[in-house]
């Protein structure tokens, strides 16, 4: 009798680990398919910047490797959190602002949808922008950002 009660509230362990399972063999198709478009439409050698994948929660999510230090290509951002919590890494001037983000939600896997503050007046939430943009923006490069999450749905 206790397995008919908990079956309108609970899900079964297997169950759900199938389930993840499939979600997350079409999310690796889907990125599979993205990046096959993607790199049909960049002439860039894409050896440069081979990505790897964290497991975050449950989640794959695809972290940039970061360039290293002599590298010319790369800006310096400096992230803040909160709890006041600071990070410093580098990236490749060409990675977008959605790669910063999927590693904020590495480091910090609260928030959703993030918007990076640039003080006192500048704040970016485009994840299709490069780096290279807001360093030609801010006259910069290296970038200090308090991340926040963004309380306004476009």
């Amino acid at each position: 009798n206790n397995n008919n009660n908990n079956n309108g509230n609970a899900m079964n362990v297997d169950d759900e680990d199938t389930l993840l399972a499939q979600a997350l063999a079409m999310s690796m198709e889907q990125d599979n398919d993205n990046d096959k478009t993607n790199n049909e439409n960049e002439n860039t050698n894409t050896n440069e910047s081979n990505p790897k994948e964290e497991e975050v929660d449950d989640k794959k999510m695809e972290i940039v490797e970061e360039p290293p230090l002599d590298d010319d290509n790369a800006c310096i951002i400096q992230l803040r959190l909160p709890q006041n919590k600071k990070i410093e890494r580098r990236f490749k001037k060409e990675h977008k602002l959605g790669d910063v983000s999927n590693f904020v939600k590495s480091e910090d896997s609260s928030f959703t949808n993030i918007i990076f503050v640039c003080p006192p007046m500048d704040s970016f939430n485009d994840m299709d922008m490069s780096l290279e943009e807001i360093c030609k923006k801010l006259n910069a490069k290296k970038l200090s950002f308090i991340v926040k999450e963004n309380a306004n749905k476009e």
